[in-house]
C-alpha cells in the first residue's frame, strides 16, 4: 500500500518537473521567434578602431515603432456627416418621387431612401447622461 503512494507520489513529482521544463522551452521559443530583444547601447566614447564591428554601429540601435496618435485631441476626431447620420431625416429629390414609388411597390420599403443612407452611420445615443 505504501509503496504504490510511493510510486504515485514520484510519478506526479516527475510529470510536474517535465510540464514546467517543456512550458520554459515554449516559452524560450516564442521569444527567440518574435525577436523580443531590448535596445542595444554602444558607448560612444570609448574608440573601438576602425576595424570592429561596433564601430560602424549607431549610438542607439533598436526596431522602429509605429507612431501612436493620440484620439483625445478633438481634432482628430472626425465628425461624420451625410444622409441619415445621427438619426436625421432624408428627403429624396422631386424628380425621384417616381423611381421611389416604384420600388416600394416592388420591395415594400423605401429601397431607394435606403441606398442613400450609408450602412456605417452614426446613431444617436440613446441612454441616460449619467
Amino acid at each position: 500500500m505504501v509503496r504504490r503512494k510511493r510510486k504515485r507520489l514520484c510519478r506526479l513529482i516527475l510529470t510536474i518537473c517535465v510540464t514546467v521544463f517543456c512550458a520554459g522551452v515554449l516559452l524560450k521559443a516564442a521569444v527567440t521567434t518574435f525577436e523580443i530583444r531590448p535596445f542595444i547601447m554602444v558607448d560612444g566614447r570609448h574608440s573601438l578602431g576602425s576595424g570592429s564591428v561596433l564601430s560602424s554601429m549607431s549610438a542607439y540601435h533598436h526596431k522602429k515603432t509605429p507612431e501612436k496618435k493620440s484620439w483625445f485631441k478633438a481634432q482628430n476626431v472626425v465628425i461624420p456627416h451625410g444622409p441619415g447620420e445621427e438619426g436625421s431625416a432624408f428627403f429624396l429629390p422631386p424628380e425621384l418621387e417616381h423611381t421611389k414609388d416604384e420600388l416600394y411597390k416592388t420591395n415594400g420599403f423605401n429601397a431607394l431612401v435606403s441606398d442613400f443612407i450609408s450602412l456605417n452611420r452614426s446613431l444617436p445615443d440613446i441612454r441616460h447622461p449619467r
